[in-house]
Protein backbone atom coordinates (compact mmCIF):
# COMPACT_ATOMS: atom_id res chain seq x y z
CA UNK A 1 0.00 0.00 0.00
CA UNK A 2 1.31 3.77 -1.03
CA UNK A 3 1.99 5.78 1.80
CA UNK A 4 0.10 9.54 1.66
CA UNK A 5 3.32 10.80 0.82
CA UNK A 6 4.17 7.96 -2.04
CA UNK A 7 0.58 9.01 -3.67
CA UNK A 8 1.09 12.50 -3.62
CA UNK A 9 4.45 11.95 -5.58
CA UNK A 10 2.58 9.88 -7.87
CA UNK A 11 -0.02 12.45 -8.71
CA UNK A 12 2.23 15.17 -8.29
CA UNK A 13 1.68 17.47 -11.49
CA UNK A 14 -1.40 15.56 -12.89
CA UNK A 15 -5.05 17.36 -13.91
CA UNK A 16 -7.97 16.66 -11.70
CA UNK A 17 -9.37 14.29 -14.09
CA UNK A 18 -6.26 12.35 -14.57
CA UNK A 19 -6.03 11.69 -10.43
CA UNK A 20 -9.05 9.98 -10.08
CA UNK A 21 -8.36 7.70 -12.97
CA UNK A 22 -4.89 7.09 -10.92
CA UNK A 23 -6.81 6.87 -7.91
CA UNK A 24 -10.01 4.84 -8.99
CA UNK A 25 -11.22 1.81 -7.67
CA UNK A 26 -12.34 0.76 -10.18
CA UNK A 27 -12.02 -2.79 -11.63
CA UNK A 28 -12.41 -1.51 -14.99
CA UNK A 29 -11.21 2.12 -16.73
CA UNK A 30 -11.42 3.83 -19.89
CA UNK A 31 -9.15 6.62 -20.23
CA UNK A 32 -10.20 8.70 -23.58
CA UNK A 33 -8.60 12.10 -25.01
CA UNK A 34 -7.12 14.29 -27.29
CA UNK A 35 -3.77 13.70 -28.38
CA UNK A 36 -1.06 15.35 -26.13
CA UNK A 37 -3.32 15.36 -22.85
CA UNK A 38 -1.81 12.74 -20.82
CA UNK A 39 -3.30 9.29 -21.21
CA UNK A 40 0.05 7.47 -21.54
CA UNK A 41 1.42 9.42 -18.65
CA UNK A 42 -2.00 8.64 -16.92
CA UNK A 43 -1.97 5.24 -17.25
CA UNK A 44 1.38 4.32 -16.46
CA UNK A 45 0.65 6.14 -13.23
CA UNK A 46 -2.24 4.11 -12.91
CA UNK A 47 -0.34 0.57 -13.44
CA UNK A 48 2.47 1.79 -10.37
CA UNK A 49 -0.66 2.45 -8.70
CA UNK A 50 -1.97 -0.78 -8.78
CA UNK A 51 1.39 -2.47 -8.27
CA UNK A 52 2.19 -0.86 -5.39
CA UNK A 53 -1.61 -1.48 -3.89
CA UNK A 54 -1.04 -5.48 -4.29
CA UNK A 55 -2.14 -6.03 -8.06
CA UNK A 56 -0.15 -9.32 -9.55
CA UNK A 57 0.83 -8.23 -12.50
CA UNK A 58 0.03 -10.70 -14.98
CA UNK A 59 -3.82 -9.21 -13.96
CA UNK A 60 -3.05 -5.57 -15.09
CA UNK A 61 -3.69 -5.32 -19.07
CA UNK A 62 -3.08 -1.60 -20.93
CA UNK A 63 -4.16 -1.36 -24.51
CA UNK A 64 -2.65 1.75 -26.24
CA UNK A 65 -3.61 2.75 -30.19
CA UNK A 66 0.37 3.80 -31.18
CA UNK A 67 3.57 2.15 -31.14
CA UNK A 68 5.15 5.23 -30.20
CA UNK A 69 2.40 5.32 -26.88
CA UNK A 70 2.70 1.35 -26.32
CA UNK A 71 7.10 2.05 -26.26
CA UNK A 72 6.77 5.03 -24.01
CA UNK A 73 4.46 2.78 -21.45
CA UNK A 74 7.62 -0.26 -21.32
CA UNK A 75 9.92 2.77 -20.77
CA UNK A 76 8.29 4.41 -17.98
Amino acid sequence: MLSSSALDQLVNGLSDPQRRAVNSTARYLRIVASAGAGKTETITRRIVYLLANGAEPRSIVAFTFTEKAAQEMKER
